[in-house]
């Protein structure tokens, strides 16, 4: 990349609070379409929930089609979210799957449950959700927030680590990333734990 530095996930100091989260997703401009704004806003701002409350690479997020996702009374199951790398040794990439995700429609993130199956009802049975590629994603990201799309599988990651009571197993088994890469984007595990 010419003329600037690539930003990275050692370049996120702090995590912020999944509750501040929300809100910024929720009330964020996006990009400044000219037409049909709302809808499109409801798909930017799917697309960015997605990634963030399921951990997923961007490329991940991209392939996600309705008929993956079953909407139940408090979550939304996403069943064979298909992975671009995982810890899953011996397999070949294109048949290594994650079997399930969760998207809680109650708790602290359940804003963004309801915001994500509002957009699920405006596409067909096995509609594809987002319909372009991962430069355009970026796009729609940077004008968001001015943060690359893998800070916010950063920042699920974090909120993961939290639930699961600093179980990084726990994670990697969930999420299918390899422990030692997954490592790389939690900040300050240690100083979560007194020092005598």
């Amino acid at each position: 990349m010419t003329g600037r530095h690539r930003r990275t996930i050692k370049q996120i100091e702090t995590v912020p609070q999944s509750s501040e989260l929300v809100q910024r997703i929720l009330s964020c401009k996006g990009w400044p379409y000219k037409s049909d704004n709302e809808a499109y806003q409801l798909r930017d701002k799917a697309m960015i929930s997605i990634t963030y409350i399921l951990a997923l690479r961007i490329s991940e997020t991209l392939r996600l089609t309705k008929d993956q996702f079953q909407t139940e009374e408090d979550k939304i199951t996403v069943r064979g979210i298909k992975l671009s790398k995982s810890h899953l040794l011996g397999q070949l990439r294109k048949e290594q799957y994650r079997e399930y995700g969760f998207i809680s429609l109650k708790g602290e993130r359940k804003e963004l449950g309801q915001l994500i199956k509002r957009y699920l009802c405006t596409l067909g049975e096995k509609e594809q959700l987002f319909k372009f590629g991962r430069i355009r994603a970026y796009q729609i990201f940077s004008a968001s927030f001015g943060l690359p799309c893998h800070w916010f599988r950063a920042y699920g990651e974090h909120f993961l680590y939290e639930l699961f009571k600093f179980d990084l197993v726990a994670v990697s088994d969930y999420t299918k990333q390899d422990i030692a890469t997954l490592a790389q984007y939690l900040r300050k595990r240690y100083l979560k734990y007194p020092i005598a």
